[in-house]
């Protein structure tokens, strides 16, 4: 892996690591009954436009994709056109682990997506 590559991944994964604890943020209130912080769901939305612009500017397409996707999930969210409930959670938590698929390629691209 170049040194940029390992660069991406290693910063990529930090954001991808955030957004998933942000998640686990937004899970626990929800679990309870409660009412989630609105500042959290900023915070994931912001996280995955920072990975989106650090993956167009390194060429990564399907990281791009992805996170194209995903920010226009959780804008719908923040803007109250979607309601945040487990179901939703739980497509998000699967989008993290489709993070985690692509990063692996991007660090060895003999692995399969």
């Amino acid at each position: 892996m170049s040194g940029s590559a390992a660069e991406f991944v290693s910063e990529a994964q930090e954001i991808v690591e955030a957004f998933s604890r942000l998640l686990l943020d937004l899970e626990a209130p929800l679990r309870r009954g409660d009412e989630f912080d609105p500042d959290i769901l900023n915070a994931a939305f912001r996280a995955i436009h920072t990975l989106k612009g650090l993956a167009a500017l390194t060429g990564k397409t399907q990281i791009v994709e992805l996170s194209d996707s995903l920010e226009s999930c959780l804008d719908s969210l923040r803007l109250g056109r979607s309601e945040l409930d487990q179901v939703v959670l739980d497509v998000l938590f699967e989008c993290v682990d489709a993070y985690g698929q692509l990063l692996a390629v991007v660090a060895d691209p003999r692995a399969e997506a």
